[in-house]
């Protein structure tokens, strides 16, 4: 095994909305459930990721727990649960990623990626040409 680090880069698109995405198939652990084609938000505002409750209840997600979050539209702390979930794509797998339930049913995507998975690699914003992509790494990060 070489000890090459092998690097691969995900093109992102961006909608209507100005959000950058992708889509991604997520996941149960175990892999025995998987909602495919989903539109997953790269959003460097949001300190976790976040996934939609319909989605989780779709692919029978297992909740570790709840936690507190503070609601940027409410400022009002509220109760939710706590996931993990597996994200995929025909280049890349971020496994056993750590999530909690969406509050804002109205926004426009399945899944929300946040500085909990960010922060683990590089995201590159080309404002000339209107390009956005991230860079994985083959290193194994518990995100």
């Amino acid at each position: 095994m070489s000890d090459k680090e092998i690097e691969i880069r995900l093109d992102l698109k961006i909608d209507e909305h100005g959000f950058f995405y992708t889509n991604m198939d997520i996941s149960k652990n175990d892999l025995s459930k998987t909602a495919y084609n989903c539109k997953v938000i790269i959003d460097t505002g949001a300190s976790t990721s976040l996934i939609k409750p319909h989605l989780a209840e779709n692919i029978n997600i297992i909740r570790y727990g709840e936690t507190n979050i503070s609601n940027p539209l409410s400022l009002e702390r509220e109760r939710t649960n706590a996931y993990e979930v597996n994200l995929s794509n025909d280049l890349i797998m971020i496994p056993k990623l750590k999530c909690i339930e969406m509050k804002d049913l109205l926004y426009p995507a399945d899944f929300l990626i946040g500085i909990n998975v960010i922060k683990h690699y590089d995201f590159h914003w080309d404002s000339l040409n209107k390009n956005a992509y991230m860079v994985f790494r083959n290193k194994n990060h518990d995100v």
